[in-house]
């Protein structure tokens, strides 16, 4: 049976069994054979490298937009698994890909986060960087995670309305936990903050008690409960609700 070559405009396209659009890798490597008879093997080769080709091409798309990792890149290719790894063997030879080199950029670009070495790491793992390869370089960082997290905290409590000393720390605490930080660490990094932020609650809990008098139909009872999980103590409650009463 012939292979039979056609043309549509800016695509070419071979026809054995099936009709198929031709990659110009392809037609640079088998353009001999076109309009020859061939056998079953050749056509099967054929179609093969075909796929090849167009799949690099899908990579090489991918990577003009951001680096990938081995692994990243992988999984975001469609198709056949063999096809796949032949496709990333050769970005690797051509330089493209390259974890290592990779990983530098990520670990300059540290400086500049916010989060725990840990919960870096584990980003760095959901990119599909390999866990020894990270273990590995990360035990070689030096990084005072105490004075990352003040910093983080300083940012975040610049930000803050001013609040009850209680409600203050949980915002923090919560912020600093989102960056991946262990307890023992946020404590330590939140306690000097409380000078700063402890302010006179009184005038807090009258701004409060009067936003929420005019919902009629809170009873005393939760308009205590609200004020209480605001941060206000019970007694600080009681005592302003009858000076206003």
């Amino acid at each position: 049976m012939k292979l039979h070559y056609t043309q549509s405009g800016k695509k070419h396209y071979y026809t054995y069994h099936e009709r198929i659009e031709v990659h110009k890798e392809t037609r640079i490597r088998y353009a001999r054979y076109e309009n020859q008879h061939i056998d079953e093997k050749t056509w099967a080769k054929l179609v093969q490298d075909n796929a090849y080709y167009f799949l690099l091409d899908k990579a090489l798309y991918k990577l003009t937009f951001k680096a990938h990792t081995e692994k990243s890149l992988f999984d975001a290719l469609e198709g056949d698994v063999i096809l796949k790894k032949q496709v990333i063997e050769e970005l690797k030879k051509l330089g493209y890909i390259d974890d290592a080199h990779l990983l530098e950029l990520y670990i300059r670009d540290y400086e500049f986060e916010r989060k725990s070495l840990r919960a870096y790491q584990e980003k760095l793992l959901k990119k599909g960087f390999k866990k020894a390869m990270l273990d590995e370089r990360f035990e070689k960082i030096e990084d005072d995670q105490d004075a990352r997290l003040q910093k983080a905290l300083e940012t975040k409590a610049a930000s803050l309305k001013p609040d009850t000393w209680v409600k203050t720390k949980e915002r923090l605490m919560r912020y600093a936990v989102s960056l991946g930080y262990d307890y023992a660490t946020i404590q330590r990094c939140i306690e000097p903050f409380k000078d700063t932020f402890d302010i006179d609650p009184k005038p807090l809990l009258q701004k409060e008690l009067k936003k929420l008098k005019k919902d009629t139909k809170l009873t005393e009872q939760k308009l205590i409960d609200r004020l209480r999980r605001k941060g206000f103590s019970y007694d600080l409650i009681k005592a302003t609700m009858k000076e206003e009463s």
